[in-house]
């Protein structure tokens, strides 16, 4: 039963007492070993030991060490819990020592119980963890030692003879343990038997204590154990998973004594294996519940009893001496050296522990000045990849630095990319991707090792706007300095498919979106504050599970630049006589070129227009999608209705709106509607898309349109080119409602956040 409330911090008696039990333990081992052995005989099996052929057990035991910690690893990846992943298996790698030095074999657990909590995990999270990862080990325990006896059953009476009902014996505990582990879910009323019997227990005076705890703590100890089965159940990919990797540590634990028998030069070959994986299953596993520390005695002794005058595959027979030796070594690896790799990973998690204790602490001493604060924003992409987040960035950058702040930009490098030199502006070398619509992207390996540069900036705010390395670089820069991390969410994947592939909803969503969400989730949770653009925003991370508080932050746009009184009306007639649009009544649609933007919607609904009215249909930008839409046009004969700018130069952005009479848009991808925020700015009127929490900003009939079907959006097209008078009412109303999503108001705004989420993190 796993305790979660005690402190694991010994007293000087408890110390020397685990002392004492180790050395009890070596006392044992080798009281056995020469009792059953000639010291001088041993001394010479260990003289003939092969350095080389050592490390091949040593590599082996390293196998189990690390797979057996990485169970535990993987089952707190897999749900999710509050803790970070170094931190869960330098905790699970403790288990070897505390396993050794207390006298029962589960005896890490509330030493870990403590640690995960004290990392920010819940009691229930704990519990469920070490249960899942228990209920695996000894699952496997039982599969494997059952496919042990059954193939090697007849060597094992011949070499057992008389003591084969140890084996027996030895197996049947093991197979009460798991039965009563299937009773506690599957069988009514198992909780009320356990408390009766523990009442009868009690009746004992030296045990009444002991069993009163018991029973008060019994039901909640039933619970556990039925949510932690019901869990494996149901979460298959845990157990499946999960399993492997125990199936992996065990093997490598049972081959221990074949690999230190081929190290001694004892003549082992591959035919051997076999048996002696079986054996040391036998002489370990089953020996597991007699109660003794660490089980020695029992598992040592059982060993000799396996192996003792055993016939190998060449006919060499192991003496005792041999099988003495091999024991002993066994025993060093599996036990002693197991304990010190358990210790020294403890004190690497303790340092670990005090080296971010030590920067939280250096961080809340420091001075922070809240009217010049020193700001990081982490993307994956920046200058001069084009997208709506590096918009949103560039522009939250500016406004933040003309209210006296000093912000830097961590992003990735392209090697081919020419970008400007500028020392707020740092770049880690990534690898490009692939896929040409992700070509401005970049994939940073091992983003870990960039944290300690970034730490010592020094940075008041981290604020991420990514969940790809960059965010992760950002939440360990959060986690070595204690600075508060702001984190913005941007997209919403399951509407941004087509920006990866055509069939990512049909075939790789199923696995990607459930990684994605994974991912959501986590920064969601390691973020001191969200910032989400929309509600549309805000609702898409609380389908990913986030239960905590939303700062709905409309993204800022320098809107200057897209005001009619700023943008030169004698170029406009220009382009507009270079595009043969003079006299044309214009729909535009400015922005990426792809799938997850549904313009082939567009296409549709203006060329059904053009069925019943006149007009042209300028699109600004390019993308993956570009091609294909062209040939669309061609294939329905529209050529001369469509004009086609590709990418644009982003200073020639607002010209363009001002070419067109009304803006459309069908995208449904959208978490910030920037191309709105512009277009309206721009004073053209709107026909998009009906997208709650983003066209919010749209008052239909006021300062736009708002359709739902391609026949709403035909009969809206049909009806600014009928009613053409109204339409500068219309786009002067579509600039005053601009306004609150300028680049001022977006930075004011975000700097009261940084200000009040500073001042919280110095208070605690």
């Amino acid at each position: 039963m796993i305790d979660n409330t005690k402190n694991p911090k010994h007293n000087k008696k408890k110390t020397i007492g685990y002392i004492l039990l180790v050395l009890i333990i070596l006392a044992v081992i080798l009281t056995l070993t020469f009792q059953l052995g000639d010291i001088n005989e041993i001394i010479h099996t260990f003289k003939q030991l092969d350095g080389l052929k050592f490390l091949g057990a040593i590599g082996v035991t390293f196998i189990y060490l690390i797979f057996t910690a990485l169970t535990g690893f993987f089952i707190v990846v897999f749900q999710k819990v509050n803790i970070s992943k170094k931190a869960s298996f330098y905790i699970n790698s403790t288990e070897y020592f505390f396993n050794g030095i207390t006298p029962t074999q589960s005896g890490s657990q509330p030493i870990q119980a403590y640690y995960y909590m004290k990392e920010g995990a819940s009691a229930d999270d704990t519990t469920t963890v070490l249960i899942v990862n228990f209920i695996i080990y000894q699952f496997m325990v039982i599969i494997m030692s059952t496919v042990a006896i059954g193939i090697f059953y007849k060597q094992l009476l011949t070499v057992l003879d008389r003591s084969v009902w140890i084996l027996w014996s030895g197996y049947s505990i093991n197979i009460l343990v798991f039965l009563f582990i299937l009773s506690l879910v599957y069988v009514k009323g198992v909780s009320t038997f356990i408390i009766k019997l523990l009442g009868l227990l009690g009746k004992i005076k030296p045990l009444n204590k002991i069993m009163t705890r018991l029973i008060t703590s019994t039901p909640k100890f039933v619970s556990d154990f039925q949510k932690s089965i019901k869990l494996l159940l149901k979460r298959k990919r845990i157990t499946i998973f999960t399993t492997l990797v125990r199936i992996i540590a065990l093997t490598g634990y049972y081959a221990i004594p074949f690999f230190v028998t081929w190290a001694f030069n004892i003549p082992v070959g591959i035919n051997d294996l076999g048996y002696f994986l079986a054996g040391t299953i036998i002489s370990s596993t089953l020996m597991a519940w007699f109660p003794l520390p660490g089980a020695a005695g029992g598992v040592e002794g059982t060993f000799l009893l396996t192996f003792t005058n055993l016939e190998l595959a060449n006919g060499t027979i192991l003496s005792g001496n041999q099988v003495a030796s091999i024991m002993l070594m066994w025993r060093f690896l599996s036990y002693y050296f197991a304990m010190m790799y358990g210790l020294i990973m403890y004190f690497v998690y303790h340092y670990s522990s005090y080296r971010k204790v030590k920067y939280h602490d250096i961080y809340k001493k420091a001075e922070h000045n809240p009217e010049r604060l020193k700001i990081a924003l982490f993307t994956d992409a920046y200058d001069p990849v084009v997208s709506g987040v590096v918009v949103s960035v560039d522009n939250l950058r500016r406004g933040l630095e003309d209210l006296g702040h000093d912000v830097y930009i961590i992003t990735t490098k392209s090697n081919k990319a020419k970008i400007k030199d500028d020392p707020k502006i740092i770049r880690v070398p990534g690898i490009g991707l692939v896929k040409k619509s992700l070509s401005g992207f970049r994939y940073v390996p091992f983003v870990g090792r960039y944290a300690s540069k970034i730490r010592k900036m020094n940075f008041d705010i981290i604020h991420v706007h990514t969940e790809l390395t960059m965010g992760k670089l950002a939440v360990l820069t959060k986690k070595w300095t204690g600075a508060p991390l702001i984190y913005t969410s941007h997209t919403i994947y399951d509407d941004a498919g087509g920006y990866v592939n055509k069939r990512f909803e049909t075939i790789l969503y199923p696995i990607l979106g459930k990684i994605i969400h994974n991912i959501i989730g986590k920064f969601s949770k390691t973020a001191d504050e969200i910032v989400v653009p929309t509600i549309k925003g805000q609702e898409y991370l609380i389908k990913n599970g986030h239960k905590g508080s939303f700062n709905i932050i409309p993204t800022g746009i320098d809107l200057s630049r897209f005001h009619l009184e700023h943008i030169n009306q004698e170029i406009v007639d220009l382009m507009k006589k270079e595009m043969e649009i003079e006299d044309d009544f214009t729909f535009i649609y400015v922005g990426r070129i792809a799938n997850e933007k549904s313009i082939s919607s567009l296409f549709e609904g203006f060329h059904e227009y053009l069925k019943h009215r006149p007009g042209k249909f300028i699109v600004v930008g390019g993308g993956p999608q570009l091609i294909e839409l062209k040939e669309l046009v061609k294939k329905w004969q529209i050529e001369k209705n469509v004009i086609f700018t590709g990418f644009v130069d982003w200073q020639m952005i607002g010209y363009y709106y001002a070419t067109g009479n009304v803006f459309l848009n069908a995208s449904v991808s959208e978490t910030q509607g920037l191309t709105y925020a512009e277009a309206m700015a721009n004073s053209r009127p709107l026909i998009v898309r009906e997208d709650p929490g983003i066209t919010d900003m749209i008052v239909d009939g006021e300062n736009g349109f708002k359709y739902q079907t391609n026949e709403e959006l035909v009969n809206k097209m049909i009806y600014v080119y009928d009613n053409q008078s109204i339409l500068k009412e219309i786009g002067n109303k579509a600039r005053i409602s601009s306004n609150d999503y300028s680049k001022e108001n977006f930075a004011i705004k975000m700097q009261h956040l940084y200000q009040e989420t500073l001042k919280n993190i110095l208070e605690k």
